[in-house]
C-alpha cells in the first residue's frame, strides 16, 4: 500500500483501503487500538488513522460489523423491509399509520444489534429523558432515525417553541446515529453517521441550515436536522451504509391475532 510516500502501511482492517489517513502519531503520542494504518521501520512505528474511522475505537466498536459481514448485509437487506411493513401494520388503524410506528421501527433496529451483538452488550432500555441516546452498544451510546421519504429528522420533541429555540442554540451532537431511510417502492438506506462526521458536517453546513425550526406561530414539535444537512450526510464517502431495495410483500397478517391467541391460553 501507498499512503504519504509511505510503501510500508499495512492496513489493520482492509488490504484495498482507498480512504486518506485522517492523522499520524507515533507510538507515544496514540494508542494502537484506534489505529486503522501503520508503517513499520523497524525502530520508529508511524501509526495512521482513517478518516473515516476518525473518533472511534476500531477494537471496540463492533457495530461496524454490521457493515462489513457479507452474509449479515444480505440479511439486514432482505428482512428489514418485512419487519417496517410489519411495523406499519400494527400501527395502522382504517390505512393510516399513526406516530407510533417510530417506536416500533427503533425496536426492531434494537432487536437486530441484540441479534448480532448478543444481549449482555446491548442495553435498550434507556429512560425516556435521554435527549438523544436510544441504545448503547459496547458502551457506545447510539440515536436510532427512521423516516419515510427525504425529509428531515426530529431531534427534540417539544411543544414549547422557546425551548426548541434554546435546544437548537445549544445542540451539539452527542452520539453516532443509526438512521434508516425508507422509499418503498424505491431505493433507500441503512446507514451509520459517526458523531464526528455529524459535528462536522455542523460545522461546515452552519448551525441554522443544519437545523430546523419550528415556523412561527405553528404548534411546534421540537427541532429537526434539516433534509440538506440529512442528504448531505447520507452522500458523504465517510458514513457506513447498506442499501436497501424498499419492496412490500403480500402480507397475511392480522394485528390483533397475537393478542387473540394469548388470550386463548
Amino acid at each position: 500500500m501507498l499512503f504519504c510516500g509511505i510503501n510500508q502501511g499495512v492496513c489493520y482492517q482492509y488490504n484495498n483501503c482507498n480512504y486518506k489517513p485522517y492523522k499520524r502519531s507515533n507510538t507515544l503520542k496514540i494508542d494502537v487500538k484506534t489505529a486503522h494504518f501503520v508503517a513499520d521501520f523497524g525502530v520508529v512505528k508511524i501509526y495512521y488513522i482513517c478518516e473515516k474511522y476518525a473518533g472511534m475505537n476500531l477494537w471496540d466498536n463492533q457495530i461496524l460489523k454490521l457493515f462489513e459481514d457479507k452474509s449479515l448485509v444480505e440479511k439486514i437487506q432482505i428482512k428489514l423491509p418485512k419487519l417496517f411493513q410489519i411495523a406499519e401494520l400494527e400501527s395502522s388503524r382504517a390505512g393510516k399509520i399513526g406516530m407510533e410506528v417510530g417506536s416500533l421501527r427503533e425496536r426492531i433496529v434494537v432487536a437486530l444489534l441484540i441479534y448480532v451483538f448478543r444481549e449482555e452488550n446491548v442495553i435498550g432500555d434507556i429512560p425516556i429523558t435521554e435527549a438523544e441516546t436510544d441504545v448503547i452498544v459496547f458502551d457506545n451510546p447510539i440515536s436510532i432515525k427512521t423516516i419515510t421519504g427525504n425529509g428531515g429528522v426530529k431531534l427534540s420533541w417539544t411543544v414549547d417553541a422557546q425551548k426548541a429555540i434554546e435546544f437548537s442554540k445549544n445542540y451539539i451532537p452527542d452520539c453516532d446515529m443509526i438512521f434508516v431511510q425508507i422509499n418503498w417502492n424505491n431505493s433507500g438506506g441503512f446507514y451509520y453517521f459517526t458523531k464526528v462526521l455529524q459535528t462536522e458536517i455542523m460545522q461546515n453546513l452552519g448551525r441554522e441550515k443544519y437545523l430546523k425550526l419550528p415556523k412561527v406561530g405553528t404548534n411546534p414539535r421540537g427541532t429537526e436536522m434539516s433534509s440538506e444537512a440529512l442528504k448531505i450526510l447520507m452522500k458523504n464517502e465517510n458514513a457506513f451504509k447498506i442499501p436497501i431495495n424498499w419492496e412490500k410483500e403480500t402480507l397475511d397478517y392480522k394485528p390483533f391475532n397475537r393478542w387473540l391467541e394469548l388470550w386463548k391460553e
